[in-house]
């Protein structure tokens, strides 16, 4: 059985995307996390997700600051590239903003247990999402979940991994992403 492979999740995180993504290729992102994976020592928490900090050589954050003045646009839908079915949701996109390079990058690891029905293969840990900052973040600190995404892991919503908060997590992903949004996907 291969130790880290990637889940169909993480491959809506293309160039044209909102999301970030990796100039390599798949391949090289999958060797990328497994070599930190070994040398941190990294391990899944409680909930089955491991973290792996990555170089950031490569990476594009299509999470930026909102500048004053930038327009919004905001829709109604589903999540591009859900593996399950899962009710639509307000999301807001930055227009006429390009990807930033990445001062921070993590790759986000489920275990084969914890993803169940919605495992990609039968590996140990499947790769679900590359989160891209331009903010660098403090060892340990990741950039706040979004608070959507936690309202779903928090309630035990369709596509979300069962998860409770503090309230001070609540607070400082309301602040994040008052002031951050993805970039809008480019077309074709």
């Amino acid at each position: 059985m291969p130790r880290v492979a990637l889940n169909g999740f993480v491959k809506r995180q293309t160039q044209k995307s909102q999301f970030s993504h990796f100039d390599g290729s798949w391949e090289d992102l999958l060797t990328l996390t497994e070599t930190q994976l070994d040398l941190q020592k990294v391990e899944a928490d409680e909930e089955g997700i491991a973290y792996v900090l990555l170089p950031t050589a490569g990476f594009w954050s299509g999470v930026v600051p909102i500048h004053e003045g930038d327009s919004l646009r905001t829709t109604y839908a589903k999540r591009p590239g859900a593996l399950v079915v899962e009710k639509p949701y307000k999301q807001t996109v930055v227009l006429n903003r390009e990807k930033e390079k990445a001062n921070w990058v993590c790759a986000v690891l489920y275990t084969h247990s914890t993803l169940e029905k919605d495992a990609s293969t039968d590996a140990e840990f499947e790769i679900v999402t590359i989160l891209a900052s331009t903010k660098i973040f403090a060892y340990g600190e990741m950039e706040p979940t979004h608070p959507y995404t936690m309202a779903r892991n928090q309630e035990g919503l369709s596509g979300g991994t069962k998860k409770k908060y503090r309230p001070e997590e609540w607070a400082r992903s309301e602040l994040y992403w008052d002031a951050h949004a993805n970039v809008e996907a480019k077309s074709g």
